[in-house]
């Protein structure tokens, strides 16, 4: 059922092994279907890109892959992996990740800026970058903290074949 989807889907594209795909990862679309994805795209010799948003294994007491040594074994089998930066990629590493990695440096927020956090321009702002759905705290500030600032940079480096 799942490949039959699968292909239903992705047939008409016509995928090659000049072909490029990059995947969201995780796609919460469960176990089960982000392995036969995969499996399609690599039957259609595909060049795979995982793209790491979170790891389930570190976020949650259950994970759709289990722990992050399964987390790591299935990312294994992509080409190439992005992770947020070397930190990840160092732990992804530590349980067993071989993969070829590249590092986005998107929660290193490095800045020879002077901190302006006491000014009076700032006194109502918030800048806060992480994940919403954990940052229950949000629901304690009062609203004289707001208008919230949310802030993401991003550096993105695809190694050539």
């Amino acid at each position: 059922m799942i490949d039959h989807r699968i292909h239903a889907k992705l047939a008409g594209l016509k995928l090659n092994s000049n072909d490029v795909v990059l995947v969201n990862y995780p796609l919460y679309s469960g176990a089960k279907f982000s392995t036969h994805l995969l499996n399609y795209l690599k039957e259609h010799r595909v060049r795979t890109i995982a793209l790491i948003h979170d790891l389930d294994s570190l976020r949650f007491a259950w994970s759709i892959f289990g722990t992050l040594e399964q987390e790591a074994a299935y990312l294994n089998q992509y080409d190439y992996v992005i992770t947020h930066n070397q930190r990840m990629t160092a732990k992804l590493q530590s349980v067993g990740l071989t993969t070829e990695t590249v590092e986005l440096e998107l929660f290193d927020y490095l800045s020879n800026a002077k901190s302006q956090t006491n000014s009076e321009s700032y006194k109502n702002n918030l800048t806060f970058a992480g994940n919403l759905n954990k940052a229950t705290f949000f629901y304690r500030i009062s609203k004289s903290m707001l208008p919230c600032m949310l802030i993401y940079t991003v550096k993105l480096i695809i190694p050539s074949s």
